[in-house]
């Protein structure tokens, strides 16, 4: 058994001039937080089972010339999710890394996937370098990041 902690947080601060000189503004902030248990099964080294819950937070605040400004999004969702990590070592020092989970909750379907090598440093201090696919379906519409990640 052990534990696991994936925090992602995106900024974004566009702005844009618009024909006639008007600036729009825009203040986009996504944090995504999974905490979650894992388990290996049997005499396994290299895979383990993962259960637990991901927080997703999105924000988008800005002003438009002319019309309106403030918070057009606020919302918050918790999701459960289950599902299973690789870590395969190619050296002593590097592994590579495989994850996919799967959940839901206040979102109808979130999945994740995730693929990494991973360097050690020490027994307790890594890095990661990888892309991560995260999908959301939700009733108020849907969603996807899909970008190169570090740690």
């Amino acid at each position: 058994m052990g534990f696991l902690a994936d925090v992602m947080h995106i900024g974004l601060d566009p702005k844009s001039t618009l024909p006639g000189g008007a600036t729009l503004n825009l203040d986009l902030k996504n944090n995504i937080v999974d905490v979650a248990g894992t388990y290996k099964p049997g005499a396994s080294e290299v895979f383990e089972l993962l259960y637990g819950l991901r927080f997703t937070q999105l924000k988008l605040e800005g002003s438009i010339p002319g019309g309106p400004s403030g918070t057009f999004v606020d919302e918050d969702c918790v999701d459960a999710f289950i599902g299973g990590r690789v870590m395969a070592p190619f050296t002593n020092n590097w592994r590579f890394v495989g994850r996919a989970d799967i959940g839901a909750g206040d979102s109808d379907l979130v999945w994740n996937a995730l693929m990494s090598v991973d360097y050690r440093f020490s027994n307790r201090v890594s890095g990661l370098l990888g892309y991560r696919w995260l999908d959301y379906d939700h009733s108020s519409g849907q969603g996807r990041i899909a970008s190169p990640t570090t740690s």
